[in-house]
C-alpha cells in the first residue's frame, strides 16, 4: 500500500473482499487517530479482519468502538532497537496499560484456524523456512494487472496481509537475510504458529 491514500486503501480492502480471503491483516497504524468514513466503512465490511495496534502506545489507532467485530493484534516485535536480530516472538504482549493483547501474528493465526489461543507471553523461536511470500502491489490489484482468475487464485481462502513493505522504519534484522520487512516477519510468525 506504499503511498496509497486512505481512500485507496479502502478501495483495496473492498476489492480484496470480493475474492473471499479467509483472513485479512491490515498492518498499518493510522497516524491521525480515527480513519475517515470511507476507510472505516471498508474495515467494518471486511469479515475476519485483524487491525494493527502498538502495545507501547494506545493512541494512533482506529477507535475500537467503531469496529466492534474486528480483531486486534500488537505489531511490536522482540527487538529493543532496529539493529537487534529478531529470532523470537511473543504470542501475547503486555501493553503499556498492563493489558495482555495478542500479537498481530497470533491474532491472524487464531482467526485463520478458528481457534482461540491461550495467552502466553513467553518468547518463542520463529521458524524461517527457505520459502518467501508473494508480494503484490496494492495498485496492481486495483488497476487490472491481474485477471479475475489470478486474483481468485491468490486471495480466495488465503490469509492476506496488507502493509507498506517499502517503509524503511519497518525493516528488521533477521538470521537468514540482513533485513526483512515487518509484514514478511509477521508472515513467518504466522507460519510458525500454524
Amino acid at each position: 500500500i506504499d503511498g496509497m491514500s486512505r481512500h485507496e486503501i479502502a478501495n483495496l480492502l473492498n476489492f480484496v473482499n470480493m475474492y473471499f480471503p479467509r483472513v485479512v491483516g491490515l498492518d498499518v497504524l493510522f497516524a491521525y487517530g480515527t480513519a475517515d468514513s470511507v476507510l472505516l466503512s471498508a474495515i467494518q465490511q471486511t469479515p475476519n479482519i485483524v487491525l494493527a495496534t502498538d502495545a507501547a502506545q494506545v493512541s494512533g489507532t482506529i477507535d475500537p468502538t467503531l469496529v466492534p467485530d474486528a480483531s486486534w493484534g500488537a505489531i511490536n516485535l522482540a527487538a529493543k532497537d532496529m539493529r537487534d536480530v529478531i529470532r523470537t516472538y511473543q504470542p501475547y504482549i503486555i501493553s503499556q496499560s498492563g493489558d495482555t493483547i495478542a500479537s498481530f501474528a497470533q491474532a491472524l493465526s487464531d482467526l485463520y484456524t478458528d481457534e482461540k489461543s491461550t495467552p502466553d507471553i513467553s518468547e518463542k523461536y520463529i521458524y524461517f523456512p527457505s520459502q518467501s511470500y508473494e508480494h503484490i502491489e496494492g495498485t496492481s490489484v486495483l488497476d487490472g494487472t491481474y485477471t479475475d482468475e489470478q486474483l481468485a487464485d491468490m486471495l480466495e481462502d488465503k490469509l492476506v496481509l496488507i502493509s507498506d513493505i517499502h517503509n524503511p522504519f519497518d525493516t528488521h534484522v533477521v538470521p537468514l537475510t540482513y533485513m526483512m520487512t515487518g509484514c514478511e516477519l509477521h508472515a513467518h510468525i504466522v507460519n510458525t504458529i500454524i
